[in-house]
């Protein structure tokens, strides 16, 4: 079952003159909501995705823990972020909120992806500040609030993980 996702507002319009209405119309036809929805599942269960549409993939995997950072590199939307558990795994992820409006939207990711129960253990917002630095903080309606301070060190080591492998930038 895929989750039910709001449309994501143009980003087109922001650009100037006709190229980038082409670019525009490009991106919309090669990462349709499905084909998103399909990535995000797949960087959730260790394939190697670095991009999704205009978004940056980071990601960390371990044995135990898996960490994705679905970013907007664009500063244009704050993220949401969960943890999410199964019996011997612990997922941290973060995605725009114009891509996953509530908490509970990155949890239904989660749980397609793990195929197994998986239970929400708070969260929160994840803001990058013009230096590159990452504000973690605020908490769940839904979840309540997690750990800020281990989220933020599993997205820094995600970032820094993907760049070595040549990654997202």
């Amino acid at each position: 079952m895929e989750p039910q996702q709001n449309e994501e507002p143009s980003q087109s319009n922001n650009r100037m003159g006709i190229g980038g209405a082409n670019e525009g119309l490009s991106e919309a036809q090669v990462w349709d909501r499905k084909s998103m929805d399909r990535a995000f599942v797949a960087a959730l269960r260790g394939e190697d995705v670095r991009a999704i549409g205009k978004y940056q993939v980071y990601s960390d995997y371990r044995d135990n823990e898996t960490v994705v950072f679905i970013h907007d590199p664009t500063g244009q939307s704050d993220h949401k972020y969960i943890f999410a558990n199964t019996r011997s795994h612990t997922y941290i992820v973060a995605a725009p909120i114009v891509w996953t409006e509530f908490h509970r939207d990155i949890w239904k990711y989660v749980k397609n992806a793990a195929g197994a129960d998986v239970c929400p253990d708070g969260g929160g917002y994840v803001r990058q500040l013009p230096d590159g630095e990452l504000v973690v903080n605020s908490r769940s309606e839904q979840f309540g609030s997690g750990d800020h301070a281990r989220a933020k060190k599993a997205f820094e080591d995600a970032v820094r993980s993907t760049v070595r492998r040549g990654g997202a930038h």
